[in-house]
């Protein structure tokens, strides 16, 4: 993205494991900066620490945090004035399309996220037709991705079952003899 400096807010060690090869960037590519700053655990206050940013003047922020925090960090963040057209933020989770951004749109803030599923996909359209939990919200929405996750993996095992069936007589056993 032609970044030379950035700043990224996690939350915990995890987020550090799945960002390890962005913060070995430096590295790479000299001259470029970043800095790691985490979230306190301990409110969702997260002002004070979007103000020591704000005063870094860094305009580049990654955010990896749980899905349920980040409506209220970026409205944080828009309380303080860090939501203008000379920042950019990158969401990692692959969840921001169940966010309401659109509150942003008219002040210019560059908000760059992923997805994992495409909601325009003929598989996608015909099971949210089928099911009418499709209007659910958040982590309960069938197309968080989570639960597209474990749907695909119970996909794959029935038809793995399936396959093994039509090989072999699959016989059942009851899990308390062991």
């Amino acid at each position: 993205m032609g970044w030379r400096s950035f700043v990224i807010l996690y939350e915990n060690e995890e987020g550090l494991v799945r960002l390890q090869e962005v913060i070995k960037m430096p590295k790479t590519f000299s001259g470029m900066k970043v800095t790691l700053r985490q979230l306190d655990m301990e409110t969702t206050d997260y002002r004070p620490l979007l103000k020591e940013i704000k005063k870094s003047e860094e305009t580049r922020i990654v955010l990896d945090c749980d899905y349920d925090k980040i409506e209220m960090i970026l409205q944080q963040a828009n309380e303080i004035e860090l939501m203008t057209d000379y920042h950019n933020y990158l969401i990692t989770s692959l969840d921001l399309s169940h966010i309401n951004v659109e509150q942003y749109t008219y002040m210019n803030v560059n908000i760059t996220g992923f997805r994992m599923i495409d909601p325009e996909t003929q598989i996608v359209r015909k099971y949210l037709k089928k099911n009418p939990q499709r209007f659910l919200k958040g982590k309960s929405n069938p197309l968080y991705s989570q639960n597209a996750l474990m749907f695909d993996a119970v996909n794959v095992l029935a038809k793995a079952l399936n396959n093994l069936d039509s090989l072999h007589t699959i016989h059942p056993m009851s899990l308390r003899q062991y």
